[in-house]
């Protein structure tokens, strides 16, 4: 080992103490005092070694709480939106090819959007989107539908849902004279589990359109940019 000069820093920071013997030239013997020093340099390095671990690991918990943080604003303001939608929902899926070629290999593809309130007091639903809908057309198509989840106020509102609801994919042509959304609109149907009050979180039927749309049409059309795409929902109680 090269002798350290007095006031050498290690990468810790600091003074890393007096120099101490050279261990290129092997010899039979070394002093006390020679001795002595190398161990306290080697402690003293040991201890800011540590030290600034311990540093490191208090900055790392405290971004992780700070990020914690930000993640549960977040989620409060989204919910808080979502609540004040009005019946009228926009959700933003990105990373449409990878979901494409999830569902050409045969793999799950479902994705559900958070949930989003009809009014104030009103139904809570949410929308799920798949590519891999049957066997027979597997990845040829985009699938949609909406599920009732358990909400606040059901207790309240009238079962089962009456009503109707749009269900859009939107064109992002920047000419917005120019553009041609995709729309459907279903009916409630009483008789249909899909539109009964929840009993777990999400019913697990939902209403919607098997074949919604080609995949040929998404990705022909001005309806993917920037690998996303939007899905819009209507839902009108009256």
């Amino acid at each position: 080992m090269e002798p350290l000069a007095k006031g050498h820093s290690s990468a810790a920071g600091g003074p890393m103490g007096p120099p101490l013997p050279s261990l290129l030239h092997a010899k039979d013997s070394y002093s006390p005092q020679e001795l002595s020093q190398y161990m306290e340099h080697i402690l003293k390095w040991t201890h800011a070694m540590q030290e600034r671990e311990r540093k490191q690991t208090k900055k790392i918990q405290d971004l992780e709480h700070r990020l914690l943080h930000v993640e549960k604003n977040y989620k409060h303001n989204q919910a808080h939106t979502n609540r004040f939608c009005n019946g009228t929902f926009i959700w933003r899926l990105q990373n449409y090819m990878k979901m494409r070629d999830d569902a050409m290999k045969g793999a799950t593809s479902v994705q559900h959007s958070d949930g989003f309130y009809t009014a104030l007091y009103g139904y809570k639903l949410c929308i799920r989107v798949n590519i891999n809908a049957t066997d027979s057309i597997r990845g040829a198509y985009i699938s949609l539908f909406v599920h009732f989840m358990k909400g606040e106020y059901d207790n309240i509102v009238e079962w089962p849902f009456k009503g109707c609801i749009s269900l859009s994919i939107l064109d992002q042509t920047e000419d917005c004279l120019k553009r041609k959304h995709l729309r459907e609109t279903l009916i409630a149907k009483s008789e249909l589990l899909a539109f009964h009050r929840p009993t777990s979180y999400r019913n697990h039927k939902g209403f919607g359109y098997m074949e919604f749309a080609p995949l040929s049409v998404l990705e022909n059309g001005s309806y993917l940019k920037n690998d996303s795409f939007y899905i819009k929902v209507e839902v009108n109680t009256g």
